[in-house]
Order: structure tokens, then C-alpha cells, then sequence
């Protein structure tokens, strides 16, 4: 176990402790704390898993440098090392009385040096409408797209979505205005010291060989523009949802039928 001090401020006294692996929800997602808990269960369930590595710990603090009770980080028996998602489609369904929504988990093949740029991409694609939220982890040789959908109106809205993300992959057209928006989207998640510390060795664990060529603009530009260097297609779809009640068997089987014929054309 590795324990790595970053301090943030001169001034008052406090501190934070996070973990840096391949673990649920990295430091790019924008979703709420309320839906922390579900993309975890999700993606644990959705991906099977294997322990590997050893994470560091990040201590994040400001003024004198905290004595920390080792009772604090959590005795490591390796983390957690996601190899391979469950047969696709996968569908789960969860009854909740207080909320309404859609979580989709897209299983997207790629290389080390392709999540941080295409996940930014599709961020600006498909993740600043309003009620909409995003995030990404990596399952080994893959990454996994989240997207919550909050107080969706009908179930069409998930076979549109994962339509419309297979078109936009497959279509590598892009303008450099969009490249430059998704750079800006990625370096505006750099807020202080902790947070640069905390992408930094999420990076390292996730499988992205030296991060720091992405702070450059040149490297993130080029990316894109490399058409041999970008294998991203689409593996495998799961779905959540969540709901006051549960899906007539019509509609389960109707929506069954949706993924299977969708998965069948990736």
C-alpha cells in the first residue's frame, strides 16, 4: 500500500483520504452523490471482477501535515480489476417509490491512451443536457459509459441513446472546435493540487501510459486526427432502471427485443 501526501492550502486544518484504482467512479463523472451508490452496484454487477493491484491512498490536506490513523485507509487486499461484463444485454430493474430514472452502461473496447479523450468526446456530445449525467470507468482493456438519464418519458429514449452514441463512434468526423471544447471540459475537472493528484494516479491504474501528454493541447489534437490510432467500438450494453413500478411483461420483452436486435448490430 502506497500513501501519497498532497497538499492543497497553507491555511486551516483538515484533510481528506481517497483511493486511486481502478475503482467505480473515477474523478470524471458528473453525477450526483444521490446516484453514487447506484452506478457502483451497477457496474459491480454488470462487470465481473478480479483483484489485482495494490492502490495508493491520497492524502489531501491543508495547513500542518495530518497524522493520519492508519485505521483510516482501509487494510488493502488489492483492488478491484474489472475483466469482463456479463453476457449482453444485461437488464436489471429495481423498484424505488421516490425516483425515476435510466442508467445505461456501454462496454467500449479501446486502448489506455483512448479513454480520457473519447470519454471527454462523448461528454460533450451526449452529457450537458439538463437531467442528464455521465460517467466512465475502466474495465481492463475496456471502458464503461455510464449515462443517468433522471425522469425519463418513455422507454424509446434508451434505444435512441445508444443509437445515437453508436453513430456518433462510428462517425470519426470532428471539428477542431469540438476537440478543443472536449479539452477545456477536461481540464476544467482540474480545480486544485488534489484533484490534478487524484486524476494523475487514477490515470496510472487505469491503464493510461504517461497522462501527462494530455495536459498538452498538441497531443489531445492529435489523437483525433490519428485515424489508425482509434479502435473504439461498441461491446456490449447494460441497463438499469429504475422506477415506482416495474415494467409490464410486454414492455420487458418489447425492450429485450430492442437491445438484443441493437447488440446484434455492433
Amino acid at each position: 500500500m502506497k500513501s501519497v501526501y498532497v497538499k492543497n492550502y497553507k491555511y486551516g486544518e483538515n484533510y481528506s483520504i481517497y483511493k486511486a484504482d481502478e475503482h467505480e467512479l473515477p474523478v470524471w463523472c458528473s453525477i450526483k452523490d444521490t446516484y453514487a451508490n447506484v452506478v457502483k452496484k451497477f457496474n459491480n454487477d454488470f462487470i465481473k471482477k478480479e483483484t489485482k493491484t495494490i492502490p495508493t491512498f491520497l492524502v489531501c490536506y491543508s495547513g500542518n501535515t495530518p497524522v493520519v490513523n492508519t485505521q483510516e485507509i482501509e487494510s488493502s487486499n488489492g483492488s478491484v480489476y474489472r475483466k469482463n461484463f456479463q453476457q449482453t444485454p444485461f437488464l436489471q430493474e429495481e423498484f424505488n417509490p421516490y425516483s425515476k430514472l435510466y442508467l445505461i452502461g456501454i462496454v467500449l473496447s479501446g486502448k489506455g491512451k483512448d479513454i480520457l479523450p473519447e470519454y471527454f468526446n462523448l461528454y460533450k456530445e451526449f452529457c450537458m443536457e439538463e437531467k442528464t449525467e455521465c460517467c466512465m470507468i475502466n474495465s481492463g482493456q475496456d471502458m464503461v459509459f455510464n449515462v443517468i438519464i433522471e425522469h425519463p418519458y418513455d422507454l424509446s429514449i434508451i434505444e435512441k441513446t445508444i443509437k445515437n452514441i453508436k453513430k456518433f463512434i462510428d462517425n470519426r468526423g470532428i471539428s477542431e472546435d469540438d476537440i478543443k471544447t472536449g479539452f477545456n471540459l477536461f481540464k476544467s475537472t482540474f480545480v486544485d493540487k488534489c484533484s490534478f493528484e487524484r486524476w494523475y494516479y487514477d490515470s496510472i491504474y487505469m491503464n493510461i501510459v504517461k497522462p501527462e501528454i494530455f495536459l498538452d493541447y498538441n497531443n489531445w489534437l492529435a489523437y483525433f486526427k490519428d485515424e489508425n490510432g482509434q479502435e473504439i467500438k461498441i461491446k456490449g450494453v447494460g441497463i438499469k432502471i429504475i422506477d415506482s413500478k416495474r415494467l409490464s411483461p410486454q414492455d420487458f420483452a418489447a425492450l429485450k427485443g430492442t437491445l438484443n436486435r441493437l447488440t446484434g448490430e455492433f
